[in-house]
């Protein structure tokens, strides 16, 4: 094309420039390059606004639309990138760049080194915060990653307005974050996100580390975590910049890692927990180690690697290599209380005898407590009613295996015998030995279930003690949802199930026929209630995969579902509708599927999934493009129905071919 447009305009060999029009049509050219707003000019003229023009435009009209808000932050972050590194130019600030420290690729963020810079260089970005904070939700925003890269490179050497709105996201972030301290800590902000992204913790991190120019670790917020679980978890920690600390602030680490809980303070954690904590406390021995180190403190160093040792079990060789790529051997040790400049170590032997030391045996967890034993002898007449009995609301919360229904052994009818009980009646033991209540007659429920509690609570009743304590905590109230989702059908229990459906506000697996749901009118009642929250939700953030999916679920319990069309039509969308319908998630295409199938609106079903199919088209056929194939199949589906409703056949093959060219993602090409 270049070749022939050359020769055509009798170009001179040399460097040129041209400008085409969307139509392709020639607008302009030249030999010397082109300033800025001479091409904002020549642009303009042809009726082709700037991206930024078009969205100051639409953010006019559509203030808290929050997918254009985060476009508006990307334009402003490249802008504020170009303008620094002409700053760099002048020397009025140092570049980031990657250092290596004790062996790792550590960022040396922007620095200041005129302390008068002009504010304006990220005066944008400080604009689109402002925005952004306006907000109730900017920490939904989807590529957090992005920013957050952008804070670790330049956050530094911001402007004192754009700290202030920093510190105001950082404190919003955190509002939510205590609802979520164990879901949000980690690389997926809740459980209803997909893709690579960091959650609400590190989201936090770097809004408080910019806010305050601060290149040590963060004082963590303390958070409550849910029964069973403990704060703040070693995905949370990993996250953390130790790295470009541990040179200059040993002392700083130790400081942290000392407000961190000790093993002596080890809450009640539920058995699946466990080698979490393991690997938690072996994460912070191994960081007290390296910090000692760098203080020349080898024998404490010694001890808090022994006790890394221990914790690590079996993976012990594993960390130990880990470690030893931070020392130098073969070297005199460093004298007591020097500090390592970056690099590596010099550990006495004391300390490297430690780490040659062979694996311990896994550290195992604290005995459990003994579960319940539900004992009937002597066939009394109530026995045939205890199914009925174990059903009732107060009994319910104890799952099948916290309270066991079991024949007495042979050792329960000696014990039963020396006790002087009757030939007929019913026991509860807890474990092999200990009886927890007895009695002759049939038991009452209600009564039952207090002298159980005071033996041993079930599950479910802990998290109802803390929801009732704590009822805005959804990481308790997803614990408990999940337990009693597991249990059903159990009418007792299904209040519960509703009530934390409907404050997570995420999406439901199962629909108004499951046939396990006994109250059908309080679903319906909660989704009158949860759907409108959820469409105001996606009026700010149309985008966001996981409000659709619950939107979908929950609209399925209304007696007259609203149009999955309609609504989405009504939503404010920067950019091609195409582009936005194309990445909206399968259950949102497979509802309008089935919407357009039940009403024969094959011609919108075509529109729509045409648009979607034709933008799957230019993703698949990008080496780099994510797969997605539940997603991709239900566009190809949904739009192969629509042409063959509408007997479009000549689209409908050569959308069949163009399905199966798409290796290795080629599917089998549909039957007529």
């Amino acid at each position: 094309m270049l070749d022939g447009l050359s020769e055509s305009r009798g170009w001179k060999p040399g460097s040129h420039w041209f400008l085409l029009g969307k139509d392709g049509t020639l607008l302009d050219e030249g030999i010397d390059l082109p300033k800025g707003d001479y091409l904002q000019g020549r642009l303009a003229a042809a009726g082709i606004p700037s991206t930024w023009e078009a969205l100051e435009q639409f953010i006019r009209l559509q203030p808290e639309n929050g997918p254009a808000l985060q476009k508006r932050l990307s334009i402003a972050m490249r802008l504020a990138r170009r303008r620094l590194l002409n700053l760099r130019d002048q020397g009025k600030v140092g570049a980031p760049k990657f250092v290596m420290e004790f062996g790792f690729p550590v960022i040396e963020p922007a620095k200041l080194t005129d302390q008068a810079l002009p504010d304006a260089w990220c005066r944008e970005v400080e604009d689109t915060l402002k925005l952004l904070n306006q907000l109730p939700d900017p920490w939904r925003m989807g590529d957090k990653m992005t920013f957050q890269v952008w804070l670790d490179f330049y956050g530094r050497a911001t402007s004192l307005g754009v700290r202030g709105e920093l510190a105001r996201l950082r404190d919003v972030i955190l509002e939510a974050w205590k609802q979520t301290p164990d879901s949000g800590r980690d690389w997926k902000q809740t459980q209803e996100d997909e893709g690579f992204s960091t959650g609400l913790g590190g989201f936090w991190m770097s809004c408080d580390l910019a806010s305050r120019r601060d290149e040590g670790l963060p004082e963590l917020p303390l958070l409550t975590p849910a029964p069973g679980r403990f704060w703040p978890g070693l995905p949370l920690l990993m996250t953390l910049p130790w790295s470009s600390s541990e040179g200059g602030n040993a002392r700083g680490i130790l400081a942290f890692l000392d407000r961190l809980p000790a093993e002596r303070d080890m809450p009640i954690l539920w058995y699946d927990a466990w080698p979490e904590w393991l690997r938690f406390r072996s994460f912070v021995s191994f960081r007290r180690a390296t910090a000692l180190g760098n203080l020349g403190r080898w024998q404490e160093a010694a001890l808090a690697l022994q006790e890394c040792r221990r914790l690590s079990g079996k993976h012990w060789t594993e960390t130990a290599a880990s470690l030893s790529s931070l020392f130098r051997k073969g070297e005199p040790p460093d004298p007591p209380g020097k500090a390592e400049a970056p690099g590596q170590m010099r550990p006495p032997e004391v300390f490297l005898e430690v780490l040659r030391s062979p694996n311990l045996e896994e550290l195992q967890p604290p005995p459990p407590v003994a579960h319940l034993r539900f004992l009937v002898w002597g066939q009394p007449a109530w026995e045939k009613h205890w199914e009925v009995m174990r059903a009732s609301a107060a009994l319910a919360p104890w799952s099948a295996d916290e309270l066991r229904r079991e024949a007495p052994t042979d050792s329960d009818s000696t014990r039963l015998a020396l006790a002087g009980f009757q030939t007929s009646g019913w026991a509860v033991f807890q474990g092999d030995s200990t009886i927890v209540t007895r009695g002759d007659s049939a038991p009452d429920p209600a009564k039952l279930a207090l002298q159980l509690q005071s033996a041993a609570s079930a599950r479910i009743q802990v998290l109802d003690h803390f929801i009732a304590q704590h009822p805005e905590h959804l990481d308790a109230r997803r614990d408990r949802f999940a337990l009693v989702r597991s249990r059903m059908p159990q009418p007792a229990l299904e209040s519960r199930l509703l009530e934390d459906a409907a404050r997570i506000l995420g999406s439901l697996e199962f629909g108004p026929d499951a046939p396990w749901i006994s109250d059908l009118e309080g679903w319906r009642n909660q989704s009158r209630k949860v759907v409108p929250e959820l469409e105001s939700r996606l009026r700010r953030w149309p985008d966001h995969a996981g409000l659709w999916r619950a939107w979908v679920s929950w609209s399925a319990f209304l007696e007259k579902p609203p149009s999955v069309v309609a609504f989405a039509d009504g939503l404010p969308v920067f950019g091609p509708r195409e582009d936005w319908t194309a990445q909206l998630p399968t259950q949102v295409h497979r509802a309008v599927a089935k919407e357009c199938r039940q009403g024969r609106k094959f011609e919108i079903m075509a529109d729509w999934f045409g648009g979607a199919w034709r933008n799957l088209v230019a993703r698949m056929r990008r080496p780099d493009s994510p797969e997605n194939a539940d997603q991709e199949t239900a566009i190809h589906d949904g739009y192969r129905e629509a042409l063959t409703a509408l007997g479009r056949k000549e689209e409908r093959q050569e959308l069949d071919r163009a399905w199966a060219s798409f290796q290795p993602k080629a599917k089998a090409v549909p039957k007529p």
